[in-house]
């Protein structure tokens, strides 16, 4: 969520599994590297995980302390999936014309937030002000929105440029005065009297997460991925059938308390199957509207250099295969 350099290029070669059949030997399959940084709904790829969805199925989890370094993970081929927002997934594809977008996630309801100090009553007061926020495009998106319904621009505060796994500590020492963050670091600092200027309540829709792949891991291993897609759909029922439970699960994850961590998804809607359909289905799909406008506002704020080619991004096959109802 925030600014990187975009110009690491992917070989094809890297983007391969390292799988290969012999005469007579089985075929090895080398597992998907599935990244994950710290947000919620990303960690119902851990669940799944521990509710044994994975079991024997060649993926491996890597974790990253931020989006950036998941990003760059993607584009340096050493992980095959990644969940990020939508506006990364632009930005990736801008870069790398083989990304896909297989699953949509959820939509931010509230979860992504500008956080300011007890003693700062309002975006407007942030003029001239230190706000921290993450180097990649959704802390600079989220930070020129909530401005602009101050009048405000970027130019008018002081960036200070903080991984996620920095915001805390920095807002608790009052390096910054206010914070560009999301879940759960949005939890842990109203806990300690952080006070919201700005949600994403105030922009619905704009802040999407989606699960993206490389199209030579799509057409190599749909079997795998649709493995990875159920496991998360199955770990969100549970979550939805079984919250006190979920909540034990995720909470050393999220370092979070147990019952903290169901207000962590409170301002987060998870698209189920039948959404996830009408989101990457269709001639266009559903989400290319939303993918559009964000392209030209990002654009327009100088996050892209020029409006996204939607085209082939949005791909429906992996959802398509999946019925939860047989667990197939």
């Amino acid at each position: 969520m925030r600014w990187m350099s975009r110009r690491s290029v992917l070989g094809s070669a890297s983007l391969a599994l390292a799988g290969s059949i012999l005469p007579g030997c089985a075929r090895r399959v080398e597992p998907l590297r599935l990244g994950l940084h710290p947000w919620p709904a990303n960690d119902l790829y851990f669940l799944a995980d521990q509710l044994g969805h994975y079991e024997g199925a060649p993926i491996r989890i890597v974790d990253y302390t931020s989006a950036e370094q998941g990003l760059q993970a993607v584009r340096n081929g050493v992980a095959e999936l990644y969940p990020c927002t939508l506006d990364e997934a632009l930005l990736l594809a801008s870069d790398l014309p083989d990304v896909r977008v297989v699953q949509v996630l959820d939509t931010s309801h509230g979860a992504d937030v500008i956080l300011a100090h007890a003693d700062i009553p309002s975006l407007e007061a942030l003029r001239g002000r230190r706000i921290g926020y993450e180097a990649t495009s959704l802390g600079a998106y989220v930070l020129s929105r909530g401005l602009a319904t101050a009048g405000l621009t970027p130019a008018d505060v002081t960036p200070v440029f903080l991984q996620v796994d920095e915001h805390e500590r920095a807002f608790l020492e009052r390096r910054v005065d206010a914070v560009v963050t999301y879940e759960p670091v949005r939890s842990r600092l109203l806990a300690a009297g952080a006070s919201v200027v700005f949600d994403s309540t105030r922009i619905p829709g704009e802040i999407v997460d989606v699960l993206v792949t490389l199209s030579p891991v799509l057409e190599r291993q749909p079997d795998i991925l649709v493995t990875v897609v159920r496991g998360w759909l199955l770990a969100a029922e549970h979550l939805s059938t079984r919250p006190r439970e979920a909540a034990e699960a995720l909470a050393p994850r999220l370092t979070l308390p147990a019952d903290q961590v169901l207000d962590a998804f409170a301002g987060i809607h998870l698209a189920d199957l039948a959404e996830n359909r009408a989101f990457l289905e269709g001639t266009p799909p559903g989400l290319t509207d939303a993918a559009r406008r964000l392209g030209e506002t990002m654009v327009a704020n100088r996050f892209l250099s020029r409006a996204p080619d939607l085209e082939r991004l949005f791909d429906a096959r992996i959802v398509a295969r999946i019925s939860l109802s047989s667990r197939r």
